[in-house]
């Protein structure tokens, strides 16, 4: 609640935190805006007034939220708005905030005189932008002008009158004026009439420190409407944004509370993302299917691929329902998105893309979405189920005794493998998991390490101990969920016996100096994950490795063996261990369903040896091994390089970053043996370069001022030679540093586009087919190919797939033709402006009801600006000038006497 203050008193330094800042006060501290910024870019506002006047409206844009739409524009001696291309009003999404507030960094140098007349008259026009430009879509509720300016000579006459007696008769536009930088005589007048006279506020911000504590003061005008209307009003949920106390991902449920009649603050209830997940058990969901939340602008609040924050008190990502749940038809997913904010109930099913291994790769995906409004709050829920985990199956319970001792060991961990509790090496160093789910009813021994609101559940080691005190599944029935324990028990059972025995097989037989295998292990659908290895240096988070073997086998459900390769972030010739693994399923009605994953960190020098062979037996050894003239590689489903003759700094790598004709070749409408599939990420982020000195924000303030000024008859001489020293330096280096110095880049929101290459082995079977008919002599998965770069030049290839894996075998020359050599990039750059520019405006509603009407007395002079200077205080004023008197006759004695 503001300005109340519950957390506690910071004995390491002063409390930077301001609740004006969340976005949970601006919400409820009024209804939604319209609002148009107008700068003053006269010659007037030269020097440090215009820097002050670009922070204060960079500081108005960060007041706003994702139900406000708003636009800047900048008055001299003609109109500019800041990005030329928009000149209506757009959605106060994260993206289109720090957009403008970048293109504010970009305002030309002050000049000429104040035409205000125009630029008043145009931030009307912006308002009405929905008639004028054709746009539907405003706040609907409170229009706002912010003029700021470092003053304007005359009165409310000299301040557009006329046009705001034109425009504003209704007074239904409010105007709020800053007067920025300190004058001797400021011209204050005008701006205070034009505030006051239009429903608004005159503030006075002399200095940057004045900028974060004058600025939201605005809202508690707004907060008079409320006021008024005060039992009527409802309360308001957040979007999803990081909590300043190290609490996460939160949503936070506030409302505006009022004392006799007046506005208070706001207070407010936290909801932990992590606790709003846990209302459905994990293990009812699967691998696939998930529960998605939007709200009344179609913006994510809760999803398993949205991205969470990095940074204090950074802007809450707008992401749409669209830009995560990719359906085949993106048309698909805005109509489900609109009928879910319109309130509906319903199902439908649709064809989608789930990103998986860190968004590097891509499945096809079929889901079947439930959805439903929140009762009493503008949220709107969906569960989409896949068709991949809509099979379940259920252990008859004389299985489950007879395995209940078998899975206890699986779970038990002796002492000499327990990496985790040894100070030596152990000779089997392993780890047991099991993924965040109510077994039995236990007490966790972390339950003390989080919240309330956070669910703890037991880990490996608490339900062995817990079920060892019961012989068999019929004890336990009261405290243990059957289903569950049963599944967990029985798959561990199995999988452990067989894990153990090659592991041991492989520590009694092989030299672990330079391993060929690096660990081994196993996930079941039971929840049950053991993990052996060599360098084990601590144990990923909770189910992480179980989650992903499955997701890779029922992206893949037609291969048994999978092969992978770990993200690279430096390609050279270092061993580097593929992951391979092999997915066990059982039938049942028809249905397959997976059972288990089992893998391996295989040495990439071994597969380079079974790759040798493999070219050896085909014919192709002088061609493949050791020859640059030809590419021989193989590839996984998705284009990454697995193996090559070309060296190991391609694994992991794309293919089509060294043979891009080729991959456009194979994913041509007329081959289509690669599905190339193009998405958008709305989550990305990009560096930006300043197009200011950052310097010039750092003003002193008077009192800083004054105390550097106290050493100044003897620091004079030395400051003069320091300067000029530098200055030589500086004029050296500053086109390397400009160009190299992180600090003169800045990160902000932007989308990429992403794009994915999927095997199609059904496609490939067709072409094999189409291929033999239209010949006379048969043709086979080793037939030479060609791709025709030009009408003189070609490139050959072979290509095959490898039976039972996910895998493909390559080989292609390299011709010296420039067409033939192209680089495909999986991740391309948008261009920022022109996705500013165009944007779309999305189907949304309106938050609620408006509260933009106040009481006649709410609008008196008296309530419109009280012109208040932030000054400094005499009496620390004149104690700082004679502590630095002080010191400085000090230093004079000090020299005297030596």
């Amino acid at each position: 609640m503001f300005p109340g203050n519950l957390n506690g008193y910071n004995k390491t330094g002063p409390d930077l935190y301001d609740c004006r800042n969340r976005v949970w006060y601006q919400m409820s501290s009024a209804s939604p805006k319209d609002v148009v910024i107008v700068i003053d870019t006269s010659g007037s506002m030269a020097g440090t007034n215009i820097i002050i006047a670009g922070i204060t409206a960079k500081a108005l844009i960060d007041t706003l939220t994702e139900n406000d739409y708003f636009n800047v524009l900048t008055v001299g001696k003609s109109t500019t708005y800041v990005t030329p291309c928009i000149k209506f009003l757009i959605q106060a999404t994260k993206f289109n905030k720090e957009r403008m507030k970048y293109n504010i960094n970009k305002i030309a140098e002050p000049t000429g005189q104040l035409n205000l007349s125009d630029g008043i008259s145009s931030a009307f026009k912006t308002l009405n932008s929905d008639t004028n430009f054709n746009r539907t879509y405003t706040s609907g509720c409170n229009k706002l002008i912010m003029v700021i300016s470092e003053g304007i000579e005359g009165d409310y006459k000299s301040a557009a009158k006329d046009i705001f007696d034109k425009m504003n008769k209704d007074k239904k536009v409010r105007v709020f004026s800053y007067r920025v930088g300190r004058v001797k005589n400021p011209n204050n007048q005008a701006l205070k009439e034009m505030s006051c006279n239009n429903r608004g506020y005159f503030y006075q911000i002399e200095t940057l420190n004045n900028i974060w504590d004058t600025v939201p003061e605005y809202l508690n005008v707004l907060s008079r409407s409320i006021a008024n209307s005060r039992e009527e009003v409802k309360p308001k949920i957040s979007p999803l944004y990081l909590d300043s106390a190290g609490a996460g991902m939160v949503l936070t449920i506030s409302l505006g509370i009022f004392s006799d009649g007046n506005y208070s603050g706001v207070v407010g209830v936290d909801m932990l993302s992590r606790a709003v997940k846990q209302l459905v058990q994990s293990n009812s969901l699967g691998y696939f299917s998930h529960t998605l939340v939007i709200n009344s602008n179609g913006f994510i609040v809760s999803h398993p691929k949205f991205k969470e924050q990095g940074g204090y008190l950074t802007p809450p990502g707008n992401v749409y329902f669209e830009d995560l749940e990719y359906s085949q038809n993106p048309n698909d997913s805005i109509t489900l998105k609109s009928r879910m904010i319109n309130g509906e109930n319903g199902s439908v099913n649709l064809m989608t893309y789930w990103l998986y291994d860190n968004n590097r790769k891509l499945a096809e995906n079929n889901l079947t979405y439930y959805f439903n409004p929140v009762n009493n709050t503008l949220l709107f829920s969906s569960f989409a189920l896949s068709d991949v985990d809509r099979t379940f199956f259920q252990l008859d319970r004389n299985v489950s005794n007879s395995m209940y001792e078998s899975g206890l060991v699986a779970l038990y961990i002796y002492e000499s493998e327990n990496f985790t509790e040894n100070a030596t090496t152990p000779a089997q160093p392993t780890y047991v998991d099991i993924p965040n789910w109510l077994y039995c009813n236990i007490t966790s021994a972390d339950v003390n390490k989080t919240t309330n609101d956070i669910k703890v559940y037991p880990k490996a080691k608490e339900v062995y101990e817990f079920l060892l005190n019961y012989g068999s599944i019929d004890n336990i029935t009261e405290d243990c969920d059957e289903i569950l324990v049963s599944s967990l028990l029985v798959t561990a059972g199995f999988a452990f016996l067989r894990i153990n025995q090659s592991w041991a097989s492989f520590l009694d037989e092989k030299q672990l100096e330079d391993p060929d295998f690096q660990s081994v292990y196993v996930g079941t659908a039971g929840g049950y994950t053991r993990y052996f290895g060599l360098n084990i240096t601590g144990v990923p988070p909770r189910d992480t490795l179980r989650t992903e073997l499955f997701e890779q086998a029922l992206a893949m459900p037609l291969f048994n063996i999978l092969v992978s390769v770990p993200i690279r972030e430096v390609f050279n010739d270092e061993v580097v261990f593929l992951k391979v693994k092999a997915s066990s399923w059982i039938e049942r009605d028809g249905n397959k369903i997976l059972m288990a994953v089992t893998g391996t960190e295989m040495n990439s020098g071994l597969i380079k040896e079974i790759f040798d062979n493999m070219t050896l037996s085909i014919g192709l050894k002088d061609d493949c091994k050791n020859n640059n003239t030809f590419v021989c590689a193989v590839v996984d489903q998705n284009g990454y390089i697995v193996v090559s003759n070309q060296g190991g700094e391609l694994i992991g790598r794309f293919l089509g970053e060294i043979q891009g004709q080729l991959m456009e070749h194979f994913s041509s409408p007329d081959i289509s043996v690669f599905k190339k599939v193009t998405l958008k990420d709305s989550q990305a982020v990009c560096l930006e370069e300043k197009t200011y000195n950052s310097n010039a924000d750092h003003l002193l303030n008077p009192a800083i001022l004054l105390f550097k000024l106290c050493s100044w008859f003897l620091c004079s001489m030395l400051s003069l030679m320091y300067h000029f020293i530098m200055l030589a330096f500086s004029v050296i280096r500053i086109p390397l540093g400009d160009s190299l110095n992180p600090d003169n880049f800045i990160n902000i929101t932007c989308s990429k586009r992403l794009s994915f290459y999927l095997f199609q082995s059904n496609k490939w079977d067709e072409l094999l087919n189409r291929e033999e008919l239209g010949k006379k002599s048969k043709r086979s998965q080793f037939t030479l190919r060609i791709v025709q770069c030009t009408k003189s030049k070609s490139q050959l290839y072979v290509l095959s797939p490898i039976p039972n894996t996910n895998l493909i075998f390559i080989v292609a020359n390299q011709p010296d033709e420039r067409s033939c050599r192209k680089n495909i990039s999986l991740v391309e750059d948008i261009d920022q402006s022109d996705d500013f520019c165009t944007q779309e405006e999305p189907y949304r509603i309106m938050p609620g009801k408006c509260y933009s009407e106040t009481n006649p007395d709410d609008e008196l002079p008296q309530y419109c600006g009280v012109a208040r200077n932030f000054r400094a205080s005499k009496t620390v004023f004149f104690t700082i000038f004679m502590f630095g008197l002080m010191i400085k006759l000090k230093i004079i004695d000090y020299a005297l006497i030596n």
